[in-house]
């Protein structure tokens, strides 16, 4: 009878014992869930970041590649343009050289008046003109100008006059565009000097420069770059004067803030900072921004929504934290069955003794730890593979 007693007395010990040790084992789960959750969070926040660093960098880079470009192509296109109005003024030359100024001379001012309507329409030039040493028209193919400066009938200044007289050079200097503004448009005024029976005199042209200040303003516009790119997260590009504080460009869905002041929109100075990485909020709405200098622009890479950055992998996290749980539910649950299978047989396992105590003692069994190595090896790969997928 003591003996049934002991003996119920030593199962029920062992039975508290084996759960007291499964609460812990799955108290261990639990933490590690927690831990490895946490950890996993962290290390997508930060790779998520890196990758938006990534991605912004190389937009800005693709934007700068796009503007030299574009630079390039303006110096290009106002070289083509000096030159033709150059070679239009060389043809002019020449035709004075053949013996046109010898008959304008001896002619009346109708006759001039006419010569030099013609040379303005063939050469499509909206100014031709035949300048004395003092600036005076002596003709063109406006009558009312004859014998009057130019800087008198509001087609330029004086200063503009005498840096055209003054960069009337010889044959063998390309002479220098001078940008006049007047109440008909902008032009580009070139000029040479020309003698004739011991007097100077100076041919000056003026060419339109409407549609190649349009082309190059078209090519080095910040915005019209910028509008074209594409960024991840549903990114986009948008620029500030660093003058005025004004967006330049700034369209994110129907929000439309050009013109308006940035900073009274919610960005920070720190932003207007080359080489700026952080979060910003404009009219509240978060976004991860990436900021780069461009002369008096400065251009801002934002994502769509610094949220979704940070936590666009969560559910890959949810997955990996599940996996984790099954991998470990199965290993403990697998020990359980080979353990309560060792009891039932009454097989003799090896322990090894961690604790010494007459009343609750601490074992390692290896009998039963060389039978779930296997299922644990497998659950250690599981895991790491869970976790190599989750990173990459």
């Amino acid at each position: 009878m003591e003996t049934n007693v002991l003996s119920e007395e030593t199962r029920r010990k062992a039975q508290a014992y084996f759960r007291n040790k499964l609460l812990v084992n799955l108290g261990l789960i639990l933490l590690g869930t927690f831990i490895i959750g946490m950890f996993l969070r962290s290390v997508q926040a930060n790779t998520a970041i890196h990758k938006q660093k990534e991605s912004n960098r190389h937009a800005l880079a693709e934007v700068a590649a796009t503007l030299d470009r574009n630079y390039a192509d303006a110096e290009m296109l106002a070289g083509i343009y000096h030159e033709g109005n150059r070679e239009a003024l060389g043809n002019i030359e020449r035709l004075f050289d053949n013996g046109l100024f010898e008959k304008l001379e001896k002619s009346e001012t109708s006759v001039r008046t006419q010569v030099f309507s013609e040379l303005s329409a063939k050469s499509g030039l909206p100014y031709v003109l035949l300048l004395e040493e003092d600036g005076n028209i002596l003709a063109s193919r406006d009558e009312s100008l004859f014998g009057r400066n130019p800087a008198s009938t509001s087609h330029m200044t004086q200063e503009n006059l005498n840096r055209i007289i003054k960069g009337a050079g010889d044959r063998d200097r390309s002479p220098e565009p001078v940008r006049v503004e007047n109440m008909h448009g902008t032009f580009y005024f070139y000029s040479r000097t020309y003698s004739f029976r011991g007097r100077n005199y100076v041919i000056a042209i003026g060419a339109d420069s409407r549609v190649l200040d349009e082309e190059i303003g078209s090519l080095k516009d910040v915005s019209s770059v910028i509008s074209r790119m594409t960024v991840i997260n549903d990114g986009f590009l948008f620029a500030v004067d660093r003058d005025s504080d004004l967006f330049l460009y700034f369209k994110d869905g129907d929000e439309l803030l050009s013109g308006q002041n940035a900073f009274e929109a919610g960005l920070s100075k720190e932003a207007m900072t080359d080489g700026f990485n952080g979060v910003e909020t404009i009219r509240g709405k978060r976004y991860y921004c990436t900021s780069r200098a461009f002369g008096d622009v400065m251009v801002i890479v934002a994502s769509a929504d610094a949220d979704a950055v940070m936590s666009g992998n969560s559910g890959i996290i949810a997955w990996t934290v599940v996996g984790f749980n099954i991998v470990m539910v199965l290993c403990l649950a697998y020990t359980i069955i080979v353990r309560n299978d060792f009891v039932r047989r009454e097989v003799k396992t090896d322990l090894v003794v961690l604790k010494k105590d007459s009343d609750n003692p601490a074992y390692f069994n290896k009998t039963i730890f060389r039978k779930v190595m296997p299922l644990s090896l497998i659950g250690v790969l599981a895991v790491f593979g869970i976790s190599f997928y989750s990173q990459t």
